[in-house]
């Protein structure tokens, strides 16, 4: 069996629509995820709501390429408590954008909007702990933060604390907590989650072994371009003929 998780380094997120981990957030949707690129892409152009000055001056600011103005105007936000706001001055500072780069910063503001509940913050804080980025590796502090952002739809964390449960890190190993994982992401969209749940039903871990499913999930991976997926289909389809 083989399974498929990455590490996805984070950047700012803009939208309440589409919070995804590879652009700025203004929006009030502290769950969702959309998938994230393994490099830092430009915000996309999404409106940015109208409760919030200091956010919309920020949003305007930063698609002008004004990182001065939109950082100072996170940061107004981020002290009066905005869970956005906090995220977005964590990961400006990370980056050296609008300020220096100041990864003692970024990590306070990611860990307050971590604790509020701001799900694209406990994911990238899990995975600083994973990974002993600005912080002590700690795969137990990992688990905690993946599974809470888990709990909230975040697809990228669920994926994460579905691979942690199958591996045992930080997290009592349990196949059948991560296939449920694997398959909640895979239902969310996630091409890795599709592929890993289809081979766990495969070789029946974790689940009941089934070959329609297993077929059903490669195929949805094979959709979205995974090449191995496209294989497995045809060689667990040609089986399924053969026994008819």
């Amino acid at each position: 069996m083989s399974l498929s998780h990455f590490f996805l380094p984070f950047a700012l997120a803009l939208s309440s629509a589409s919070i995804a981990v590879t652009s700025l957030s203004h929006g009030a949707d502290f769950g969702a995820a959309a998938p994230a690129s393994s490099k830092t892409q430009r915000p996309t152009r999404l409106p940015p709501p109208a409760a919030d000055p200091d956010l919309k001056r920020a949003y305007a600011a930063y698609q002008r390429d004004d990182t001065a103005t939109a950082y100072a105007s996170y940061l107004r936000a981020a002290k009066r408590g905005q869970a956005i706001g906090q995220y977005n001055v964590a990961i400006m500072a990370f980056n050296g954008e609008g300020t220096r780069r100041d990864a003692a910063a970024s990590l306070r503001w990611l860990t307050r909007a971590a604790t509020q509940g701001f799900a694209l913050a406990q994911y990238n804080l899990g995975l600083l702990y994973e990974n002993g980025t600005g912080v002590e590796r700690s795969q137990k502090d990992a688990s905690t933060w993946f599974l809470r952002a888990a709990e909230q739809n975040n697809v990228d964390a669920q994926v994460a604390v579905a691979t942690q449960y199958l591996l045992g890190r930080g997290i009592e190993k349990s196949d059948a907590r991560a296939a449920q994982w694997y398959e909640r992401a895979a239902r969310g969209g996630s091409m890795d989650a599709q592929y890993n749940i289809a081979s766990l039903y495969e070789h029946g871990e974790g689940v009941t072994s089934d070959s329609e499913l297993a077929i059903h999930w490669y195929a949805e991976a094979g959709k979205q371009g995974d090449r191995a997926a496209i294989e497995k289909v045809r060689v667990l389809s040609e089986a399924a003929a053969a026994k008819h």
